[in-house]
């Protein structure tokens, strides 16, 4: 069993950590809503509303592979230990991520996790930027190097497991009763996609 751990990279396309996972073995997609994630103060009600319908687009991609998104609510380290109870899991994959500080102490203790359960999380680099660097020589060189990579089309077959699926709690469950609420932009990743083209064309 292959855990490919979905975060800020909601899609099929080009994702280097769910291609890879698919040559070892069996894939579950996993998408974790942290609810202590949703209280941090860079959070708001238009994210979460763009997060559910990347999500949905997400699980229709998935669902054509041969596999459902399996999305789950609460704490990742929780989660993941209720699934290895389950599963005999080889790797955790995911792109590594950069976000806030929450989210790097929270892979923090995901990776001593990892460590002490002997599974190897692997993290393909998908930008620019790169963590624990000593330092920013060599930045744009790397930057360039990452960009130019050819872009991967994951036509991949996907075998079916049966997972629980949660529930996703509403806006108000996770306190996001901000200015916002009223003025959200339908659509995930493809009305984005299509919002940056009208801005670039």
């Amino acid at each position: 069993m292959n855990i490919v751990w979905f975060k800020r990279d909601l899609r099929t396309h080009d994702h280097e950590a769910l291609a890879l996972a698919a040559k070892n073995g069996d894939v579950l997609p996993l998408y974790i809503l942290e609810p202590e994630l949703w209280k941090q103060p860079d959070m708001c009600y238009r994210h979460y509303a763009f997060l559910q319908d990347c999500l949905h687009e997400l699980d229709q991609d998935l669902e054509a592979m041969g596999q459902k998104l399996i999305i789950r609510v609460g704490d990742a380290l929780d989660i993941l230990e209720d699934i290895k109870q389950r599963y005999p899991i080889e790797g955790l994959w995911s792109h590594q991520e950069t976000w806030n500080g929450w989210t790097y102490q929270r892979d923090q203790l995901v990776s001593k996790w990892c460590k002490e359960n002997s599974i190897l999380w692997r993290e393909p680099v998908q930008n620019g930027v790169i963590r624990c660097l000593k330092n920013r020589d060599g930045w744009s060189s790397r930057w360039y190097q990452q960009m130019k990579k050819p872009t991967l089309t994951n036509q991949l077959k996907l075998k079916n497991i049966k997972e629980p699926i949660d529930q996703l709690p509403n806006h108000e469950a996770l306190g996001l009763n901000d200015e916002c609420v009223k003025k959200i932009q339908k659509g995930g990743r493809s009305e984005g996609i299509k919002l940056l083209n009208s801005f670039l064309n």
